[in-house]
């Protein structure tokens, strides 16, 4: 999984379900309100647990995010970048 910090946008994925247990959180409304918008994140709590900005801003409160909430938009480029490193590494004969 990515590593996310301070000032990272991540996409709020679009299905996220109030009530439903994402990582070490259950997602609430308040939070999907939030589901397949870009938003950023502002601080960790833990290292896998996040406070997004628009949230805060909105309801001047914190909601508490982990990875699985996120969409994973680079998980392509991602494999794609191992795939071309596996290839570099490889020796031919």
């Amino acid at each position: 999984m990515k590593i996310y910090k301070p000032g990272d946008k991540v996409i709020i994925r679009k299905d996220l379900t109030p009530g439903q247990v994402y990582g070490s959180m259950n997602a609430t409304i308040r939070m999907c309100e939030f589901a397949g918008k870009e938003c950023t994140i502002i601080s960790l709590s833990d290292k896998d647990v996040f406070v997004i900005k628009e949230y805060f801003d909105k309801y001047h409160n914190a909601a508490y995010f982990t990875q699985e909430m996120f969409e994973n938009k680079n998980t392509l480029d991602e494999m794609t970048l191992d795939v071309l490193e596996s290839i570099k590494n490889l020796e031919i004969d």
